[in-house]
C-alpha cells in the first residue's frame, strides 16, 4: 500500500489547516462530524514498543502502518499501545482500545 499525501481542506479564510493535538476521542466527535468520516472497521491490532516498525492495524480488511491511508480522505496517523490516531481531512481523532480488538 502506498503512502499518499493528505488532501487538506483549506478554511474559508484561506489559511492552512492546522491539525489539533491532542486528538479528540472518536465518541466525542459531533454526530455531524462522525457522519462525514468514511466508514471503517478495525479487525486487528498489533503493537510492540520494542519493534515499532512492525506495528499494524487491520482496517477494512487491509493491514496498515502509521502514515498509510484507509482511503483518499482518512489516514492512519499513529499507532499507540492503547489507541490509534486517525486523520480525516486534517481533523485528528483517537480510537481507543475498546474498539481496537475488532469490537
Amino acid at each position: 500500500m502506498q503512502t499518499r499525501q493528505p488532501h487538506p481542506v483549506t478554511p474559508a479564510d484561506g489559511t492552512a489547516p492546522q491539525a489539533a493535538y491532542p486528538p479528540v476521542d472518536f465518541d466525542a466527535l459531533s454526530p455531524q462530524m462522525r457522519a462525514r468520516i468514511p466508514p471503517f472497521s478495525i479487525s486487528g491490532f498489533l503493537y510492540s514498543a520494542a519493534r515499532p516498525h512492525a506495528n499494524k492495524v487491520i482496517i477494512n480488511g487491509v493491514a496498515l502502518r502509521a502514515g498509510q491511508y484507509v482511503n483518499d480522505e482518512l489516514m492512519l496517523k499513529e499507532i499507540n499501545s492503547d489507541n490509534i490516531v486517525m486523520d480525516f481531512r486534517g481533523s485528528l481523532f483517537r480510537v481507543g482500545s475498546d474498539r481496537l480488538s475488532g469490537g
